[in-house]
């Protein structure tokens, strides 16, 4: 009976792990994308124009957590470093990241959009699921960065776990990333020309090419452009 009962019960977590990932995680998503439409489109008609359509900054809404299956599956066929220009995106990130301000919007922002999605997996997938993804981004960064920007995003990737395992916001995380798209656009429109706009406004599969790779190294990205402004290093 033992032996039954502990079986029935990993068949039921192994379910609910399943309908979290491919029923409610795209569920949240889809929710996120929607807000981050609506208020990006308000925000637009009665501003000045912005760099990016509400359709880009709504695709950018949901990217990170895109990212994350996308590439887990490369990887798994086998992405090399080749493959991968981060230093050459870095770069690129870097000049559209100068202004003090933006920098410090972006980093707090960058920071809560990582924390609100490993919430949203605990609460959506399994308690304890964020684990699972912050071990894989880890992992995955290790084979494309430079070994001092691995360390830093690291450590930022750790404790933002920590963050979500200690104050936890359950499925609602998801929409801090239609917050970072809204405050972050606002932002560029008063400092500077954003990163997306080098891509944005192209047909969703060319735009998906160039987003995901952004969204998925946001954080070591963002950690670079704040590094390099501080202490006058890369580009």
């Amino acid at each position: 009976p033992r032996g039954t009962l502990a079986r029935e019960g990993a068949m039921l977590t192994l379910l609910r792990a399943l309908c979290g990932m491919v029923v409610l995680l795209p569920l949240a998503a889809v929710g996120t994308f929607s807000v981050t439409y609506v208020l990006t489109a308000a925000y637009l008609r009665f501003s000045a124009p912005g760099w990016l359509s509400a359709r880009d900054q709504a695709f950018s809404s949901v990217a990170l957590a895109l990212s994350f299956p996308y590439y887990f599956v490369r990887i798994f066929n086998g992405l090399s470093r080749a493959e991968i220009d981060y230093e050459g995106m870095r770069d690129d990130f870097c000049k559209c990241h100068r202004a003090p301000i933006n920098l410090v919007v972006h980093l707090i922002c960058t920071s809560f959009l990582m924390y609100g999605y490993l919430c949203c997996v605990d609460a959506l997938v399994l308690p304890g699921a964020s684990q699972a993804v912050a071990v894989f981004h880890v992992m995955a960064l290790a084979r494309f960065l430079p070994s001092s920007e691995w360390l830093r995003s690291t450590g930022a990737i750790l404790a933002l776990t920590a963050l979500a395992q200690l104050c936890p916001l359950g499925a609602l995380g998801m929409l801090l990333g239609a917050i970072n798209e809204v405050v972050t656009m606002i932002s560029h429109q008063v400092y500077e020309p954003p990163f997306v706009a080098t891509y944005g406004k192209k047909p969703i599969p060319e735009f998906l090419k160039h987003n995901l790779p952004h969204y998925f190294f946001h954080l070591p990205l963002t950690l670079a452009a704040t590094r390099a402004s501080a202490f006058g290093e890369g580009p």
